[in-house]
């Protein structure tokens, strides 16, 4: 599946100023790898996101939540997402 303007990402948190990076959440049945190529969320300029922003991503098929990083946003355009950092597995130890 792949991304859809009509799901964006969510803010989740926002600083008080424009200076503090925003936490976005996002989930869908892509692999963390399709997610983190360059253009992916293809409206991010129109959202807000900013170079340094966090998402968290979630693969709801695995559901492996990843941390990506926001390097670049095109303007009137595109991110770029940094590489992921797993923080979470599908794993249930008890």
């Amino acid at each position: 599946m792949a991304y859809s303007t009509s799901t964006p990402p969510a803010v989740v948190s926002q600083g008080v100023t424009n200076s503090v990076p925003r936490i976005w959440h996002l989930y869908g049945t892509d692999a963390v790898a399709t997610v983190q190529v360059s253009g992916y969320i293809s409206n991010a300029d129109d959202l807000g996101m900013k170079a340094g922003d966090l998402v968290i991503y979630i693969d709801t098929d695995t559901f492996l939540t990843s941390s990506l990083y926001v390097k670049t946003v095109t303007a009137g355009g595109a991110a770029d997402l940094a590489d992921p950092t797993t923080i979470g597995s599908s794993t249930n130890s008890d």
